[in-house]
């Protein structure tokens, strides 16, 4: 016969930082990129724009723990939250015909690096701490044509939330206090 758990699963919570990068490049960079062609993920979520390789394609790349867990108390409702701060990063693509592919990761990667980057994720719970420098990476598309592609690695830095319940007692009623000790011998 197993035991409950001491701990029970409540769940766990981190900002939706895809979300927050489709707010962001779809505020900032819409003038260059209709934000319909502004796209979540190389992993065939959606096909590619038809009739324009002026596309934006950016998805969460990786993450690594930064710190060891943070403990709060235990709540008045008895669960226990630990925080864990993580590095991620955010790889997004620039796609064009042309090298306006280069302008558009070079705009992102300036706005990124100055204090209007951490101001927008702020309300998503995170920041932008940094910004690998822009790296073109060009490749043939179906009709074998070659495609600027201008890749932008960002660094973000957010906290994941686990919460369990804890089994405890408030009150407990005894009904018999006796010395063990007396009833059996040692």
């Amino acid at each position: 016969m197993s035991q409950p758990p001491a701990y029970t699963p409540v769940g766990a919570d981190m900002p939706d930082i895809l979300d927050a990068f489709y707010g962001f490049l779809s505020a900032y960079l819409v003038r260059y990129v209709p934000a319909e062609n502004i796209i979540r993920g190389w992993e065939n979520r959606y096909a590619l724009p038809s009739g324009t390789n002026d596309y934006i394609i950016y998805t969460l790349s990786g993450s690594s723990r930064v710190g060891t867990n943070a403990l709060s108390e235990v709540s008045a409702d008895g669960t226990m939250t630990f925080s864990t701060l993580f590095e991620g990063t955010v790889q997004i693509d620039f796609c064009s015909d042309t090298e306006a592919s280069r302008l558009w990761a070079a705009y992102c990667d300036s706005l990124l690096r100055s204090p209007v980057g951490p101001a927008f994720f702020a309300p998503y719970g995170f920041s932008s701490t940094y910004a690998d420098n822009p790296v073109s990476v060009e490749y043939a598309d179906g009709s074998d044509q070659y495609v600027k592609r201008t890749t932008l690695t960002v660094h973000v830095c957010y906290t994941l939330t686990s919460t369990v319940a804890l089994e405890y007692a408030e009150r407990v009623r005894l009904s018999r206090l006796e010395n063990v000790d007396a009833h059996h011998k040692p």
